[in-house]
C-alpha cells in the first residue's frame, strides 16, 4: 500500500511540468502569428488566449525553478510538441478551432495536475487550469 504521504515522485511532477510548459510556449508563439493576421472578430479573442498562456508559461517555468529544474526543454521532445501544438493553434482560424486546441492544452493541465502533490504548486495549477476552461468555455459559446 503506497503512503499518501510520502515523498513525491518529483520526476514525474518534473516531465510533465516541462510538457505543459513547451505546450504553452508553442501554443503562444502559434497565436502570435494568428494575431498577426486576425480580423477584428477573431482578435481579442486570440488575444485572451495569447496573454493568458504568457502568464501561465511564466508560473510553470517558476514551478520548475523551484524544484531545481533548468526550464529548458530537449530540442527533440520540443520539436515534437512545437509541431503538434502548432497545427492545432495554427489552424486556429475560428473560435470553435481555437476551443478545441485549448481543450488540448486542459488535457496537459490535467496530467500536470495529477503529477504534482497536494501543494501550492497543485493549487496554482488548477487555478491556471479553470482559468484556461473558462477562455475556452467562451470560445465554444461564439
Amino acid at each position: 500500500m503506497t503512503d499518501p504521504t510520502g515523498p513525491p515522485d518529483t520526476a514525474r511532477q518534473v516531465a510533465a511540468l516541462e510538457v505543459l510548459l513547451e505546450h504553452l510556449l508553442s501554443a503562444r508563439s502559434s497565436l502570435d502569428g494568428l494575431l498577426a493576421q486576425a480580423d477584428g472578430e477573431m482578435r481579442p479573442l486570440l488575444h485572451k488566449f495569447r496573454e493568458e498562456h504568457h502568464q501561465h508559461a511564466e508560473r510553470v517555468a517558476a514551478m520548475l525553478f523551484a524544484l531545481g529544474v533548468d526550464a529548458g526543454v530537449g530540442e527533440d521532445l520540443g520539436d515534437r510538441l512545437r509541431r503538434t501544438l502548432g497545427r492545432l493553434f495554427g489552424r486556429a482560424t475560428d473560435a470553435a478551432a481555437l476551443a478545441e486546441a485549448g481543450g488540448a492544452l486542459l488535457g496537459e493541465f490535467d496530467v500536470a495536475i495529477r503529477a504534482t502533490p497536494m501543494n501550492r504548486h497543485r493549487a496554482q495549477l488548477e487555478e491556471m487550469r479553470d482559468e484556461l476552461a473558462t477562455l475556452v468555455a467562451e470560445a465554444r459559446r461564439r
